[in-house]
């Protein structure tokens, strides 16, 4: 039977690696498919795992990696970069495997062996590290190779995947802002194309990579489903009070209409290290809330949409704007007259040339809803009725869910 030249004293000497391979390769299938959401039991992980057990055994046991285990690991992690396997997969693999490696090492042990197995895992744990870099190197190395993907589609997969994200920066010799602002691009359907076939996104079009600005990246969400921008922003203020920055986010939002020939919307959330997965949900949330309302070419903050997310979050309170204004929405001319209004941002004029019409007719209009609602749509307290029940109107009477 083959025996492990670098098994510790621990163990005992007549043990079959072999068997001990196949048996920790066989115990972390389970955990491998449930736990890769994107790999998962779909990728061969069978002709993988047991390579990499052998690997991090000696690893582990030797507590230096030697060059044959660094060329072993580096073919894995090139293999999996080719085969689009998430950069985030292949480490959680790695922690998996080691977890339960630990496992069947103690169940193996001698008596009264601890003390020999946690010197080990003390020296693994300060191995680990140095192996997820090698992993990371390798795997970006030959994701550049084979030009496949960009730097940009592995940081925004990390964010995605709630990864970490300034270290799969720092390896890939590019730099994680500090503080930047992260934009979620999502084009807006028009209502005669609800039943068209969405648009999924591959890579990103020249003309919207040209409005990036310096130190900013673009890539597709790994569902295709979105564009997700990375904006760098001043460290020293709050990005959402940098006009700079709604500036850029109005830019690409244009760039896209002209590249895909549609009107498109933009979430955007402040991002730090510490908060990327929940920065990229937020951002999701606020585009996702936009294209419900219809709104076009429009960029948002959280704080922005602060009245749109309430009412999505609360079917019961949409349901009472209704029944407050129902007798305003019941005249279509007076419903469309406070929209317009509001999207002009109450400037009477142009409200009035928006919509053909004299502004004595407009005033006439406005008085007709006062006198319906009892309230005044100029007033402080009317703006915030009247704009939370177009919005409402527009969210329709589904209960909710960003």
């Amino acid at each position: 039977m083959p025996k492990s030249p670098v098994l510790p004293v621990a163990l005992d000497p007549d043990l079959d690696l072999d068997h001990l391979v196949r048996a920790i390769a066989a115990d972390a299938a389970p955990a491998l498919a449930s736990s890769l959401h994107s790999a998962g039991s779909r990728y061969e992980w069978e002709e993988i795992v047991p390579e990499l057990v052998r690997r991090l055994l000696e690893v582990t046991v030797a507590g230096e990696p030697s060059v044959h285990d660094r060329r072993r690991v580096v073919d894995v992690a090139r293999r999996c970069a080719r085969d689009w396997v998430p950069l985030q997969e292949l480490e959680h693999c790695c922690q998996i495997v080691l977890t339960v490696l630990f496992r069947h090492l103690w169940n193996v042990a001698r008596p009264r062996a601890a003390q020999d197995l946690l010197g080990i895992s003390a020296g693994a744990a300060q191995i680990l590290p140095r192996v997820t870099t090698m992993l990371r190197r390798a795997y970006i190395d030959e994701m550049s190779r084979t030009g496949g993907r960009t730097v940009a589609d592995l940081v925004v997969t990390t964010l995605w995947n709630g990864g970490d994200v300034a270290s799969v920066a720092r390896v890939a010799g590019t730099g994680m802002p500090g503080s930047c602002v992260l934009v979620a691009l999502s084009p807006v359907v028009p209502p005669d194309e609800t039943d068209a076939e969405p648009v999924r996104f591959g890579a990103v079009p020249p003309g919207v990579l040209g409005q990036l600005p310096a130190g900013g990246m673009c890539a597709a969400s790994p569902d295709r489903e979105w564009l997700i921008a990375l904006l760098p922003a001043p460290h020293d203020e709050d990005p959402e009070s940098r006009p700079a920055v709604r500036n850029a986010a109005i830019r690409l939002v244009a760039a896209c209409h002209a590249a895909y020939g549609r009107g498109f919307v933009a979430g955007l959330a402040a991002v730090t290290r510490d908060d990327a997965k929940a920065a990229i949900e937020e951002a999701i949330e606020i585009g996702g809330l936009l294209t419900s309302l219809g709104e076009h070419d429009q960029v948002a903050f959280l704080t922005d949409a602060a009245v749109g997310v309430a009412l999505a979050g609360r079917g019961d309170l949409r349901h009472r704007l209704e029944s407050r204004l129902s007798v305003v929405r019941s005249h279509e001319q007076l419903w469309e007259t406070l929209r317009t209004l509001y999207r002009s941002d109450l400037d009477r004029g142009r409200t009035a040339r928006s919509l053909g019409i004299h502004r004595s007719t407009l005033d006439y209009r406005l008085s007709r809803v006062e006198a319906l609602a009892g309230i005044s749509p100029t007033s402080v307290q009317g703006i915030l009725l009247y704009s939370a029940g177009l919005y409402s109107a527009e969210l329709g009477d589904d209960d909710p869910g960003l």
